[in-house]
């Protein structure tokens, strides 16, 4: 959230936000925590990469075998990452 320039102030507001809204999930579903920081793992990653930062690619196989013995929601990892290769080799293709 630095990164994208938001101030201190905004940041915690978005997170007490988040923690807030994610609350009743993590107190009821406790697999799927390890899912919410999996996927933002993931998301993480895909921004470091539309910044040409590459060397994070060797986190992603250790995160997935985690992922897939904690929670099902693995599924939800792969597929945000076909989706993301899918339109960066469609808009490679178009070019």
């Amino acid at each position: 959230l630095r990164r994208q320039g938001l101030t201190p102030v905004r940041i915690g507001i978005v997170l007490m936000l988040g923690a807030i809204i994610l609350l009743p999930y993590l107190a009821l579903v406790r697999p799927q925590a390890f899912t919410f920081l999996f996927f933002l793992l993931v998301l993480l990653i895909i921004d470091e990469l539309e910044r040409g930062n590459f060397r994070c690619l060797w986190v992603i196989p250790f995160i997935f075998a985690l992922w897939v013995n904690l929670h099902g929601g693995f599924f939800a990892g792969v597929g945000i990452l076909l989706l993301w290769s899918a339109i960066h080799l469609s808009l490679i293709l178009i070019s």
